[in-house]
């Protein structure tokens, strides 16, 4: 389903918002992108191919459904969001194009050469009420990070001091945003990846020994069944192998969050450790690739594993165009949020390249 949904806007930030507290926000944000395993981008050039309507070269870059062609008038804008690291549309951004196409191709491709930058995407949707209130959306996806807590509490610290205002849940859903998505499923769900606290079922509640010797269970019982369709001579590129990972990575990320839960009782990091340390080993190997080198490993190969991205995570295999949204809505006049639009492309950025290093 594609989504045809507004953008919002950030506001503006000051040079005193690069303060201690945002720098120690930043560098816990760097530790966990440097977290990620090569996850998949495209070619800065296929980006531009696509802009300007011919094929990209690397198959799977775009989509037929997903409008990218700029005209005339887009094309001077897109430049000058690669240089300035934040796009401005009027609305959203949203034109019937010729021959009945429709949609948002400017921010649509402008979010391809963020992922291909591997930084935030961030646009400013420029109000057209009059009110003279734009909205600020900084789309994280394109970071394709698993833990995106530090990098939300640092966007919320520079909105903070900038003087604009986050738009709640309630008044703009993580969906209406100004780009056109065809998603996958992400093993955790953007809302709980952007407002754990508020929405994971999961870990709202501390669970009992049981629920967690559960989960575990679980875990273990879909890493075997993986593991024997792959001993049996079925490849990674089978649709049944990846339905079967994919519900592995969501059935990991559900134990994910009850072990944090439990972890933040008095004493309870202990329980069932030796279970949960067999559950780590077993469900790693099942989503380790096939081939020789598959058995060997060492302290410093296994370290690597810890940290690395499942490779049949979604951050690891899908285009940007796949991804879901993740998006914080930041509202504030014109002028505080191109400042703010700003700042963040320069911090979140930064992260990024650190991560690449």
């Amino acid at each position: 389903m594609m989504l045809h949904l507004p953008l919002a806007t950030w506001g503006h930030c000051k040079s005193a918002a690069s303060s201690m507290a945002g720098h120690t926000q930043l560098r816990h944000f760097r530790v966990a992108v440097v977290a990620m395993a090569k996850p998949w981008r495209p070619d800065m050039n296929d980006v531009d191919r696509l802009s300007k309507g011919d094929g990209a070269k690397r198959r799977g870059t775009g989509n037929y459904n997903i409008p990218h062609r700029l005209n005339s008038d887009e094309r001077p804008v897109y430049e000058a969001a690669k240089k300035k690291g934040y796009l401005q549309v009027r609305g959203t951004g949203y034109r019937k194009g010729a021959g009945g196409r429709k949609g948002n191709p400017l921010p649509n491709v402008y979010r391809q050469w963020c992922d291909a930058k591997a930084t935030a995407c961030i646009v400013i949707e420029q109000d057209m009420s009059g009110a003279s209130r734009d909205v600020v959306v900084v789309d994280l996806a394109p970071l394709r990070a698993n833990h995106l807590s530090a990098a939300v509490e640092l966007c919320r610290r520079l909105a903070a001091a900038a003087g604009a205002r986050q738009v709640t849940l309630q008044e703009r859903p993580l969906d209406a945003v100004p780009f056109n998505v065809l998603p996958v499923d992400l093993p955790t769900s953007p809302q709980q990846m952007l407002y754990p606290d508020s929405a994971g079922a999961a870990a709202a509640a501390a669970p009992t020994p049981e629920q967690l010797q559960s989960a575990e269970l679980a875990v273990l019982q879909q890493a075997d069944l993986v593991r024997q369709l792959k001993a049996s001579g079925v490849g990674n590129s089978s649709p049944n192998v990846q339905q079967h990972v994919q519900e592995l990575l969501k059935l990991k990320a559900d134990l994910q969050q009850l072990a944090e839960a439990a972890a933040q009782q008095d004493g309870s990091s202990s329980i069932s450790s030796t279970v949960h340390a067999d559950v780590q080993a077993r469900s790693e190997a099942a989503s380790e690739p096939d081939g020789e080198d598959a058995g060997a490993g060492s302290s410093s190969s296994k370290s690597r594993r810890q940290q690395a991205l499942d490779e049949d995570h979604p951050f690891a295999t899908s285009a940007i165009w796949q991804l879901p949204v993740l998006p914080l809505f930041f509202e504030a006049d014109r002028t505080t949020a191109k400042g703010l639009a700003k700042t963040l492309h320069t911090e979140l950025a930064a992260a990024a390249v650190a991560a690449t290093r």
